[in-house]
């Protein structure tokens, strides 16, 4: 493969941002692509594990695999002991043409191999398919030069228009974080404020909401907030029924 699957990179992503991630997850999500199966919608190209038997040497304690235990003479076999069932190795499976024609491609010893063809081929879509798939860059710097030249423009230039953009982007994320801090103060007054106010009465049941509003109006005497007077409504409403 180009990199190691754990290497992290940088991407230009559909919204025109410098993207950090894995090259693992930039495989996943550009190099595999998507079919219907009996399961619904997913990879074409998967990874199944093949169960099968294994059996201990009595002395040794080596294990061996079913394949490798018929192929022993009669008086060998009797040498081993069947252990259980494990899996015995990793098949590279694709779901053919629109899903409707499963059929192995090859099989692995080990997980290992078998995740290393995967992502080769992944590698291969990327180049030869997905040509819309951003190019993984190893370093920020790299990808700045790289669109630097494409666009005909210093690294400068281009540098500067991240770095803007970035802070923009973060004063909007921090005006969010703001207004939602905002929210939850504002949701826990109006809570704190209805609960005072809705101990001026207590339940009458049957009652109508409209019939609990004008009690609990003419209890509170003055004009209030309105999320504040129906908080309080609901609290009462909510209240258990005193017993006659």
């Amino acid at each position: 493969m180009n990199y190691d699957l754990k290497q992290n990179g940088f991407v230009l992503n559909y919204n025109c941002d410098i993207a950090e991630i894995p090259y693992r997850e930039y495989l996943d999500d550009f190099g595999s692509d998507e079919t219907t199966s009996p399961r619904g919608v997913e990879p074409r190209l998967h990874i199944r594990e093949v169960e099968g038997a294994i059996y201990q040497n009595e002395e040794t304690k080596d294990f061996i695999n079913e394949d490798e235990y018929n192929d022993l003479e009669e008086d060998e076999q009797g040498d081993y002991n069947y252990y259980g069932e494990t899996t015995v190795s990793y098949e590279l499976w694709s779901w053919g043409v629109n899903g409707n024609h499963p059929h192995k491609i090859e099989s692995y010893d080990t997980e290992e191999e078998a995740e290393t063809a995967l992502y080769e081929h992944f590698e291969w879509y990327i180049s030869e398919k997905n040509w819309n798939a951003p190019t993984f860059f190893l370093t920020r710097e790299e990808l700045i030069e790289n669109l630097a030249e494409a666009k005909e423009k210093s690294y400068e230039v281009i540098e500067r228009y991240f770095r803007i953009k970035n802070a923009a982007k973060e004063k909007k994320e921090l005006k969010k974080i703001a207004a939602q801090k905002a929210a939850e103060e504002r949701k826990q007054r109006v809570k704190e404020i209805a609960t005072v106010y809705a101990k001026l009465i207590e339940k009458k049941a049957p009652e109508t909401f409209k019939e609990t509003c004008t009690r609990l109006s003419q209890a509170i005497g003055e004009k209030i907030e309105k999320d504040v007077f129906f908080a309080a409504v609901k609290l009462v409403r909510d209240k258990e029924t005193p017993a006659n």
